[in-house]
């Protein structure tokens, strides 16, 4: 028994027939268009401190597996991502780098504590609100239209 390569791309097609989710999504990529400049400034923050990540910490936080570590600027990009956006890796990161047996220092600490201050406490709750409200702004323009459309609709039933 073989399903088709198709049968993977069966529930997204379902779900996009569903008038609600084709509004959900046109909403999401119009506020996509207004989340530009914030989106660009944590990418932009996260390009230059991967950058000083890999020159300072190539040899301190070694990493075991791909994309773990501060090994390359690809590896250190991946690393400060997870980092700044759900913290999961902070041990492996701030206490591998602040361990003066490994060769690192306590400052690294200090540095890493910035970088999830303005990272995640500043840069990404920019991005949820700038989200948030151009959302539901286009969720309000969006169901007014409707609305609108659909008075227009019983005027006309009406009127003939």
């Amino acid at each position: 028994f073989v399903l088709p390569y198709t049968a993977a791309l069966r529930g997204v097609y379902l779900g996009l027939r569903s008038p609600p989710t084709r509004r959900a999504l046109r909403n999401f990529i119009t506020t996509l268009g207004f989340a530009r400049d914030p989106l660009l400034l944590v990418f932009g923050f996260l390009s230059v401190v991967a950058v000083a990540c890999s020159l300072l910490l190539a040899d301190v936080v070694a990493s075991p597996e791909q994309g773990t570590g501060f090994d390359s600027y690809l590896d250190a990009w991946i690393t400060l991502f997870v980092y700044l956006f759900t913290a999961d890796n902070f041990t492996d990161v701030v206490f591998t780098a602040a361990d003066e047996s490994q060769g690192g220092h306590a400052g690294y600490a200090v540095f890493f504590a910035f970088v999830i201050i303005i990272g995640m406490f500043i840069f990404v709750s920019l991005i949820i609100a700038v989200f948030q409200g151009r959302y539901s702004e286009a969720q309000r323009r969006t169901e007014f239209a409707r609305r609108r459309k659909r008075r227009a609709g019983l005027v006309l039933a009406f009127v003939l």
